[in-house]
């Protein structure tokens, strides 16, 4: 294993790794997760340099299908608190000087967790005293304060008492990664390593026992009334059932807790998730208020009480024991029959429900598609649509989904009926075993029957009314849901077999076409192309003869419908999306291009360390006359740019597209009417840049 010697405050002796072992305790680390890996292994030697080593620790876990949650330069007292809200694995590195250090730990309890040790054991530490032993560690390089608590007496306790937090001052160089799989599992794995499962589970187990609790208390009172004696063992014994309720109900409410909880959790991962990988001919299709639409219907997921799920689960076996006890009773036959002839007409309401349900839930699709749209084209509505016509199609929808609304209330009022109907019809059946002289010891568990089959009853619409609204939005954020599991995990890079080949061409098309629908009229039908290596391509047509549609599906924003695509002799579908886009780079059109709210350094080098700008971008920059502009800006790479920040114009704009392309490093570089918004030196200034970075190149240009 790796180096194991004990670091200065490290009181606790061989926790932490050091920077030589940081590939293996990655390695350790995930594999004692058990995480359900589906990539590849890491990536080779992690560098030997400070920076190398945390660059490494941040990109490495995707190559293996790991989602990081990251944050660094923590301040102790942010470290502590970290400490002791993590779940799962998580990866802590500090910077000491010129030497990295590191602690792997699995955060699998509330209180405690499990650190792995360099020498290969596993050590259970309270959430405190890991903290405590990280705090130390980050402290050894401050003599002068250490040495201040080790002359007093009772110093240790003391500055384990005070966390280091008030003494060290701010912050420490710390970089904390969890682990999460991402969008490409499948949500019951996601699901399974957030311990949902686990909580589900024990919430199951706790309820049955609350349910077999509750028919065991009813037993043993109907028992007890059938024999007309009450024994201190009877009552001993229903006192243990009926006060076992509380605490079971308490534990498995806890239980259901953890797992909405980690339900909600993952639910909402998979929709971030989603909301990068739906296709965008899909959102050109519906729109984006049908998108907005599908995304509100989220919170509908998200606040589903599961308590009203699981009292369904247990409305149905109350409703089979209230069938038992009328099968002991008298009118045997009939009561059972009674039973059977409301629960087929619970059934069938519940049918109604989920109909009608969903046509409610269409028609409130439309609404909020056509608002959202209608939004969008306020301001063109406003000045040409005649008033008189402005509100008929809402009018007309509106009165739809009032339609949809009233039967639902309607099927909704005769739900909440349906207990009281076996009331009276359980009383007819009680009555007629009265009139007939049944025996105490018979009319005693059908009135049993009768109660707990009405008990079941009150419980069981509000629960499936919740259930069917739950699986309405579910079935509603479905194509955001499975967005993210459609992208391919990380492939073997090719570059190097690329280079190997000394390939002439670069880009190989081939009757290439593509249609937006099925049937639908061809955008690109036949397209041949061939690029070699080197070559610089100006592709000239007039608006709408499918240029831009050529470069997406070069760049795999679009599928063709038909034909091969071989970049570098590899064909699109044989590797990931992750290395399609290094061997081809694109700059959309400029309304297709976006400016993020976050420093300029980010904008032109997302991949980039946050808040810092390579040499190689800020080499761009100067090359494409950026320089004076980010000169301007008073935080100069670090400002904030975007809607909210620094205001840049359209063509800064285009210079920023540009040096964001060029620093992709690319084989292949796609400019789709990139220098249209430039001035004639600024524009000689961007191409020579251009031709000096992109080893191919293909730029669109109207005619």
């Amino acid at each position: 294993m790796a180096d194991a010697r004990a670091f200065p405050g490290d009181a606790a002796g061989g926790l932490f790794w050091s920077g030589a072992g940081l590939r293996a305790a990655y390695e350790n680390l995930i594999v004692r997760s058990n995480l359900p890996l589906v990539g590849q292994s890491l990536p080779g030697r992690p560098p030997d340099d400070v920076l190398g080593a945390i660059q490494w620790a941040r990109r490495a876990p995707r190559s293996m299908g790991l989602d990081v949650v990251e944050e660094v330069d923590l301040s102790l007292e942010l470290l502590r608190e970290r400490f002791f809200e993590l779940q799962g694995p998580a990866f802590v590195l500090f910077v000491l000087g010129a030497e990295v250090v590191i602690l792997t730990a699995i955060f699998d309890t509330t209180r405690s967790a499990r650190v792995l040790r360099p020498d290969g054991t596993e050590t259970q530490l309270g959430r405190l005293a890991l903290y405590n032993a990280a705090a130390r560690v980050l402290a050894a390089d401050s003599a002068s304060i250490t040495s201040v608590f080790d002359g007093l007496p009772g110093g240790k306790a003391l500055l384990d008492r005070m966390q280091l937090a008030d003494a060290l001052g701010d912050r420490r160089h710390t970089l904390l990664i969890r682990f999460q799989l991402d969008g490409a599992h499948s949500f019951n794995d996601q699901l399974s390593a957030a311990g949902g499962w686990r909580a589900l589970g024990l919430h199951v187990a706790l309820s049955a026992l609350q349910s077999l609790a509750a028919l065991g208390a009813y037993w043993t009172l109907g028992n007890s009334m059938i024999d007309g004696q009450i024994d201190a063992g009877r009552v001993l014994g229903w006192t243990i059932l009926a006060l076992s309720d509380a605490p079971l109900q308490y534990l498995a409410s806890r239980a259901l807790s953890r797992f909405t909880i980690a339900f909600a959790g993952s639910v909402k991962r998979r929709l971030l998730e989603g909301t990068f990988f739906v296709p965008e001919q899909r959102v050109r299709a519906s729109g984006f208020g049908e998108l907005l639409a599908r995304t509100n219907e989220a919170t509908v997921v998200e606040q589903l009480s599961l308590s009203e799920i699981s009292g369904a689960a247990l409305a149905f076996f109350e409703l089979l024991g209230a069938g038992w006890f009328l099968a002991q009773g008298s009118p045997r036959y009939l009561s059972v029959l009674a039973l059977g002839l409301v629960g087929l007409l619970t059934a069938v309401v519940a049918q109604r429900l989920v109909s009608t349900y969903r046509e409610v839930f269409a028609q409130r699709m439309k609404l909020t598609d056509d608002l959202v749209e209608k939004i969008i084209g306020h301001r063109t509505r406003a000045v040409q649509q005649s008033p008189s016509h402005r509100h008929g199609a809402e009018d007309f929808a509106l009165a739809e989904y009032a339609r949809a609304a009233r039967r639902l209330d309607t099927i909704s009022a005769v739900a909440t009926t349906m207990p009281r109907i076996w009331l009276v019809i359980g009383a007819g059946v009680l009555l007629l075993a009265f009139v007939a002289r049944a025996p105490l010891s018979a009319l005693v568990p059908t009135g049993l029957g009768i109660l707990l089959g009405h008990r079941a009853l009150v419980a069981l619409f509000p629960a499936v009314q919740r259930l069917v609204e739950w699986l309405t939005a579910w079935r509603g954020i479905e194509s955001l849901r499975t967005a993210g599991a459609q992208r391919e995990k990380p492939s073997r890079p090719l570059d190097h077999e690329v280079d190997e080949q000394k390939l002439a061409i670069t880009l190989s098309m081939s009757s290439v076409s593509f249609t937006y629908r099925p049937g639908g009229r061809p955008i690109v039908n036949g397209a041949d192309l061939r690029v070699h290596r080197g070559e610089k391509v100006l592709l000239e047509g007039t608006s709408g003869s499918g240029k831009s549609t050529i470069l997406k599906l070069i760049a795999g924003e679009q599928q063709s419908s038909g034909g091969v695509i071989l970049v570098g002799g590899t064909d699109r579908f044989s590797v990931s999306d992750v290395e399609w886009r290094r061997r081809v780079a694109s700059a959309p059109q400029f309304h297709e291009n976006h400016v993020f709210s976050n420093t300029f350094a980010f904008n032109i080098d997302p991949r980039g360390e946050p808040g810092f700008e390579s040499a190689d971008a800020r080499a761009v920059c100067e090359e494409l006359g950026l320089m004076p502009l980010i000169e301007r800006m008073p935080q100069g790479f670090a400002q904030i740019v975007g809607e909210t920040g620094w205001q840049l114009s359209h063509g800064e704009r285009s210079r920023l597209f540009i040096a964001r392309a060029l620093l992709q490093r690319s084989e292949l570089f796609l400019f789709d009417e990139s220098f249209g918004a430039l001035d004639p030196e600024t524009l000689l200034t961007a191409l020579e840049c251009v031709r000096r970075r992109a080893k191919t190149l293909i730029v669109v240009a109207h005619t």
